[in-house]
């Protein structure tokens, strides 16, 4: 073989690299604009987008009118729960009451914010762990784009919010734990995760500890204390101030039935949509715990990176795949898994970002699959836009329903479950929580004869219930709650899978 077919073999591994590295940031921008999409037509949207965003909004409106968020007996009506910390709706209220917007879409807005803040924070950890700009835009990316967090970021949720707070507060003890200063912005950050919701108080709190103990234990127990007090002190004044009702609304409502089946199966669902992210991630945490033992003067020095790996995100990483896998609680959904894919999308560019150092070809084999994962996200994600469009193209019988709506609250309390948000827009205070109290009435805490009775007698003008006769309808409303329905209430109408019911007309004994 001549020379200059000998290099012309070499270099067709090369430039079939080049190809498909162009062709993955091809597919990285379009997800991006996709996820952009998205978002935007979701935020815009005036109605309910899913269950939780009902609740959140009364609450808010709650707060703005300085009206109690905690109740201490949940055995009174209206039967609400507020079962997250009060930061993301006391900011909702805030921003709301300031400009006048609906709650609704502030509370989205937030939530979009929050989940470009976090994209960033992804990026930044994968870029500077990672050694290249292009491995930060991908891991920003494959965060941004993973149907998880597409799906919730769009909501006005808790969830974004409590993990851009958490991942700001990560980026900032990693890039400046030698400063005090500093340690009290993440303290505030860190406090501030934990109080929009309770469950953020494991995995980044426990890599900050880890991180700081690796760096410097003086620092790391003091760390430690002060976050400690400062959390201890928020829960015991809001607790007082509410006379038990904080502790009753976020823990004692909160405990719910646990099915291990359940954990498997969207354990199931995660491997489906996130195959090579998550092996990649795997094979790099498995590097970083082969080499625990690093050189010296690569552990204590100010910019080694590689000592962050082990001793701040693997910690990170470990408590969100605990906090993941109470994703097996009933009524859980995939928010439980938005803060593991911060961390798997940080590993995932880290190991590809190891790829240049190595054979062309090989290089060439691991980003051609990180382009069929890509690839796999965006068609993912363009069934979530087609099913956002399909929203927007019933905007007219949603309008029809909430006008319904409307009217009825004039006559009485409205119940309802993933429509709960009309019936804020509509002017009135929720009068129940049927998962929340489902759960209670399960666990024995609640018994439910008295919204029954309340049933039976009619009280309330109108019912917006989804799925009825589901296993999602059961979790929901009781089977005495669903008979006494289905006695004294009709189906009037339909909005997709939510079914009105009016009460049934009163028969007339003296006419009879």
């Amino acid at each position: 073989m001549s020379a200059a077919a000998e290099l012309g073999v070499r270099r067709e591994p090369v430039a079939k690299a080049q190809r498909v590295e162009i062709a993955l940031v091809v597919c990285l921008v379009l997800a991006l604009l996709l996820f952009a999409w998205t978002a935007l037509a979701t935020l815009s949207f005036p109605y309910d987008w899913g269950y939780g965003e009902g609740p959140l909004m009364d609450q808010a409106r709650r707060i703005a009118a300085g009206e109690t968020l905690y109740k201490a007996n949940l055995n009174e009506p209206p039967y609400v729960i507020a079962n997250y910390p009060p930061l993301f709706p006391s900011l909702v209220a805030g921003i709301g009451t300031l400009t006048a917007l609906p709650f609704l879409q502030v509370g989205r807005a937030i939530s979009l914010c929050s989940a470009l803040v976090s994209g960033l924070a992804v990026g930044a950890l994968a870029s500077r762990l990672s050694g290249s700009r292009h491995c930060g835009f991908l891991a920003a990316v494959l965060f941004l784009a993973n149907p998880f967090v597409m799906h919730w970021s769009r909501m006005a949720r808790v969830d974004l919010m409590a993990l851009a707070l958490s991942l700001v507060a990560l980026w900032v003890l990693y890039r400046r734990w030698r400063s005090w200063h500093w340690l009290s912005v993440a303290i505030v950050c860190l406090l501030a995760s934990m109080y929009t919701r309770q469950t953020y108080a494991l995995a980044a709190p426990a890599a900050a500890i880890a991180w700081l103990w690796y760096r410097e234990q003086r620092r790391a127990l003091v760390f430690v204390a002060v976050l400690a007090v400062c959390a201890l002190a928020l829960f015991g004044l809001l607790n007082l101030f509410t006379q038990g009702g904080f502790y009753t609304n976020i823990v004692a409502a909160n405990v719910n039935p646990y099915l291990p089946t359940r954990t498997l199966s969207m354990g199931a669902l995660l491997l489906g949509f996130c195959p090579v992210i998550v092996t990649f991630a795997g094979f790099e945490i498995s590097r970083a715990w082969s080499r625990r033992t690093w050189p010296d003067d690569e552990q204590r020095s100010g910019g080694a990176e590689a000592p962050f790996l082990l001793h701040g995100l693997l910690p990170y990483t470990l408590g969100a795949f605990l906090t993941a896998l109470t994703i097996g609680k009933i009524g859980s959904h995939v928010n439980y898994f938005v803060e593991l894919m911060a961390a798997l999308a940080i590993w995932a560019a880290v190991a590809l970002g190891r790829q240049p150092q190595r054979a062309a070809r090989r290089r060439c084999s691991v980003q051609l699959l990180m382009l069929c994962q890509v690839a796999w996200l965006l068609g993912i994600g363009l069934s979530i836009q087609a099913a956002t469009q399909a929203q927007w193209d019933h905007l007219s019988s949603y309008d029809g329903v909430y006008h319904q709506v409307k009217t009825a609250t004039e006559q009485g309390p409205v119940l309802a479950d993933d429509l709960m948000g009309m019936v804020v827009m509509s002017g009135q205070r929720l009068y129940f929580q049927p998962f929340e109290y489902r759960q209670l009435q399960t666990a024995g805490l609640w018994n439910g004869a008295d919204l029954v009775s309340e049933v039976e007698q009619q009280k309330f003008p109108l019912m917006l219930l989804s799925n009825p006769g589901s296993d999602l309808f059961a979790e929901r409303w009781s089977p005495a709650m669903a008979e006494a329905i289905d006695e004294r209430y009709e189906r009037t109408g339909r909005l997709g899978d939510v079914v009105l019911y009016r009460p049934k007309p009163v028969k007339d004994s003296a006419s009879e």
